[in-house]
């Protein structure tokens, strides 16, 4: 293979694509909205998910209403998380470092996060599953 091929092969293949399948929204809106603000709204008892699953979700709602541009920024801080979402930072942040070291959620920089490409593809996966286990 030359070096050429393998360059191409490699950006193809393993550099996380920017956008989202669309089939993915379809399967999302069961479970969040977006105010026009950017608000998210959860459409479901956010007690039957985990609390990592939880902040992924908000994360992937902020993404969301970036991409839309509802808001400025897709990430969000600790504090905003916390806040949110009613849980302790002292929740927040070690579920926030777990997603971080899967890959689903990157730092960018002290304090603030944001959910990746494939962090939304395995929340909702994961998600869609345990609203239909309980």
């Amino acid at each position: 293979m030359t070096e050429d091929a393998l360059v191409k092969k490699i950006k193809e293949e393993l550099i996380e694509p920017e956008e989202l399948p669309l089939e993915l929204i379809d399967r999302i809106k069961a479970m969040i909205r977006l105010t026009r603000d950017g608000k998210i709204l959860f459409l479901f008892d956010r007690r039957k998910i985990s609390s990592a699953d939880l902040i992924l979700l908000y994360l992937a709602g902020k993404k969301l209403a970036n991409i839309a541009g509802l808001i400025e920024s897709a990430s969000a801080k600790l504090d905003e998380i916390s806040k949110e979402l009613g849980l302790p930072k002292g929740t927040v942040a070690p579920r926030l470092e777990e997603r971080r070291c899967e890959g689903e959620v990157v730092r960018v920089e002290r304090g603030i996060y944001e959910i990746t490409s494939i962090g939304i593809i395995n929340v909702v996966n994961r998600v869609e599953s345990q609203l239909t286990e309980k």
